[in-house]
């Protein structure tokens, strides 16, 4: 049933043979005035401000008493490399799998039937996710020049 129905209004073809479907509407009328990339200044990392670099729930091997019984230091030094990780894939889900698909998407090479509205929202995607991709690099460098600790998977 589903494949049918993408088949049927969103692949190519004659498009007077479809149903146009719901009209589309737009989540992007206020990106000027919202969007970070438009909007708000690169915020900048400080040592000071900080005493965990990353959660340590979202990474629980430091919570694991043998890791914990290492020390402080130990704990801190895996959230920063946890960190690294965390930016770097970050940087590579935008610049591998997200943009290439919004750049097809907004230059109609998708393969998809798309209304030209929604083509142009994706260039905002793919302006939005290059922002993700250019501030996660930078704030890695950022963070590597400031702790004076370097990421250890940098290739």
């Amino acid at each position: 049933m589903y494949v049918q129905q993408f088949e049927e209004h969103l692949l190519r073809g004659t498009a007077t043979e479809r149903s146009r479907g719901p009209a589309y509407i737009s989540r992007f009328e206020r990106w000027d005035d919202l969007a970070s990339v438009r909007r708000r200044p690169r915020r900048h990392f400080a040592v000071a401000e900080l005493e965990l670099y990353f959660p340590p729930e979202l990474y629980p091997v430091v919570l694991h008493p043998l890791v914990a019984a290492k020390g402080s230091a130990v704990v801190k030094g895996l959230l920063l490399q946890r960190l690294y990780d965390y930016l770097e894939f970050t940087t590579e889900l935008e610049t591998l799998a997200v943009i290439p698909v919004a750049t097809k998407i907004s230059r109609g090479r998708s393969g998809l039937f798309l209304p030209g509205r929604m083509m142009s929202d994706a260039y905002k995607i793919v302006t939005d996710e290059s922002w993700h991709a250019q501030f996660s690099h930078e704030f890695t460098c950022e963070i590597e020049t400031e702790t004076g600790v370097p990421w250890s998977l940098r290739g």
